[in-house]
């Protein structure tokens, strides 16, 4: 895993809903596209970062991030987001998404974006580390995470 990759794109959106059912964005990377960081490997790399919220209002009701991935590839991925436990690493399991045929959800260009929606949503602790496993990828296949801006809180 790679948490030292600052500024990626990965949570693209995390939505905070208050008791007065009000919404509010409390993590949006998702201004002005910028590199696309990429792997080319063969089998299983985990790509991710971390992000530490202020205040008590962070109920996660969407989570999505971009990709790139070669056209015609065979890539797969699954998201999952832990709860940092004091150590400054991956602690408990919060959620994990379903694995994903990230190839066909991809544009002809090779980009798409990963939803995770379907969970029911539930508080964030302070501090989270997400990932994004990228599985099924053959020596000349590229993939990887869009960078974006700097997060908006």
């Amino acid at each position: 895993m790679n948490t030292g990759l600052k500024n990626l794109a990965c949570l693209a959106t995390l939505v905070a809903c208050g008791a007065s059912a009000s919404a509010a964005t409390i993590y949006d990377n998702t201004g002005g596209v910028g590199a696309v960081p990429t792997v080319s490997n063969a089998g299983v790399a985990q790509i991710g970062d971390g992000a530490t919220f202020a205040g008590t209002d962070r109920t996660l009701t969407d989570w999505s991030f971009e990709y790139f991935v070669s056209t015609g590839s065979a890539i797969s991925g699954q998201a999952s987001l832990y709860a940092v436990d004091g150590s400054g690493f991956p602690g408990s399991l919060l959620y994990q998404s379903s694995v994903a045929n990230l190839s066909a959800g991809a544009d002809e260009n090779g980009y798409g974006t990963f939803i995770n929606d379907g969970f029911t949503p539930f508080d964030l602790p302070e501090e989270v580390i997400w990932t994004v496993t990228f599985t099924g990828a053959t020596e000349s296949d590229t993939y990887g995470l869009l960078y974006a801006g700097g997060p908006e809180l």
